[in-house]
C-alpha cells in the first residue's frame, strides 16, 4: 500500500511538473531573437494561463499567480520573473472589472501600483542580462505612471537594438505618442501593430483598446463607432464590459450593458467611472484628452446616482487646475 500511494503521489508531482513546464515555455518570452509579430510578455502570460485553464471568463492573474510562486520558490534570483510577477499584478488590475464582486478599492488598487512600479524601477540595472524584459518593464512604467514617458521611451529604443519585437514596440511607442497628447501618430502607430496582429487573438483585441482610447481622448467618435462595431464582432465579452469607453454617446440602454454580472447600482457606477479613470482616463497629460474619456461617464452616471458617484481623483484629474 505504501508503495502504491507513493506512486500515486509521483504521479500528481509529475504532472504538476509537466504544467508548470509548459507554463513556463509558454509564458516566458525567448531570450533573444524575437521575430516582428511576437507577443508582447504580458500578453504571452495571459494566453499561456487561458491555454492550460480554458477560463471562459478570461481571468488569467490567479492561474498565473500560482505558477509564478512556484517557479520564484525554485528560482528565487530570476528577475525575470519578478517582471513576470509585476506583469501579473498589472492583469490583476485590468482584470478586476471582470469581477464585479471581488472589486478592489482605490488604496488596494494604489498599493498594487506602487509594488508594480518599484519592482519596474529596481530590475532597471538587470535589463542587459534579460533584454527581452525591457519591453514589459516600460509597460509596467507607462500603465503606473504617465510621468515616466521618457525613461520608457529609452527602454523601446533600447529593446530594439537587441531584437525585433516591433508590433510590441509600435504599441508601446502608440501608448507614449498618446499620453503626450499626438493622438494621430497615436492611431498610426497602433495600425502599424495591428496589421502584424492576428485578428481576434488576445493582442489584437488589446491593441484595438488602445487604440479606442486613443479615439474618445481625441473626440474622434465616427472612427470609435466603427471601431467599437469591428470588436463587438470579433470580441463581444470585451465589447460588453467596455461599453463606457466604447460608446460614442451613452444612453440607457449602454449604461444597462456596461457591467456584466452586476446590477447598476451608486457603488457599481462609483467602481466603474474609477475604473475607467484609471486605465485609460488618467493616462493623458492632456485636460481636454481626459476630459474626452471621463466628462460623458460623469454627466450619465450623475445624473443617475448624484454627485458622489464621481471620486476626488477624478474630479481633480478633469478640473481647469488638473
Amino acid at each position: 500500500m505504501k508503495r502504491v500511494d507513493h506512486h500515486a503521489g509521483s504521479n500528481a508531482v509529475g504532472t504538476e511538473g509537466i504544467m508548470q513546464a509548459i507554463w513556463s515555455h509558454l509564458a516566458l518570452p525567448p531570450p533573444i531573437g524575437e521575430l516582428p509579430d511576437d507577443l508582447p510578455p504580458w500578453i504571452r502570460q495571459h494566453d499561456a494561463a487561458l491555454t492550460l485553464s480554458g477560463n471562459p471568463d478570461k481571468v488569467s492573474w490567479r492561474d498565473n499567480a500560482r505558477m509564478l510562486e512556484r517557479a520564484m520558490a525554485e528560482s528565487p534570483h530570476d528577475q525575470r520573473l519578478s517582471v513576470m510577477w509585476a506583469l501579473n499584478l498589472y492583469a490583476r488590475l485590468l482584470q478586476s472589472m471582470s469581477e464585479p464582486d471581488q472589486w478592489l478599492s482605490q488604496h488596494e488598487w494604489q498599493a498594487i501600483e506602487r509594488e508594480i512600479e518599484e519592482t519596474s524601477l529596481s530590475v532597471l540595472g538587470e535589463l542587459p542580462q534579460m533584454p527581452e524584459m525591457g519591453l514589459a518593464v516600460a509597460k509596467l512604467l507607462l500603465f503606473v505612471n504617465n510621468e515616466h514617458t521618457a525613461l520608457a521611451e529609452s527602454l523601446v529604443d533600447q529593446a530594439l537594438r537587441h531584437g525585433s519585437a516591433f508590433a510590441t514596440a509600435a504599441a508601446l511607442r502608440g501608448e507614449i505618442a498618446a499620453i503626450e497628447g499626438d493622438i494621430d501618430a497615436a492611431c498610426q502607430l497602433y495600425d502599424e501593430a495591428l496589421e502584424l496582429a492576428e485578428p481576434g487573438t488576445e493582442f489584437f483585441i488589446y491593441l484595438m483598446l488602445l487604440k479606442a482610447g486613443a479615439l474618445r481622448a481625441g473626440n474622434r467618435l465616427d472612427a470609435l463607432q466603427a471601431l467599437a462595431e469591428r470588436l463587438r464582432i470579433t470580441a463581444p465579452l470585451a465589447h460588453a464590459r467596455l461599453g463606457l469607453l466604447l460608446a460614442p454617446e451613452l444612453n440607457e440602454g449602454h449604461m444597462n450593458r456596461t457591467v456584466a454580472g452586476a446590477a447598476l447600482t451608486s457603488a457599481v457606477a462609483t467602481h466603474m467611472l474609477q475604473l475607467l479613470y484609471n486605465v485609460f482616463g488618467r493616462r493623458f497629460k492632456k485636460l481636454e484628452h481626459r476630459r474626452n474619456i471621463m466628462n460623458a461617464p460623469i454627466a450619465a452616471f450623475s445624473a443617475a446616482f448624484g454627485d458622489e458617484v464621481v471620486s476626488e481623483s477624478i474630479r481633480s484629474g478633469v478640473s481647469d487646475q488638473a
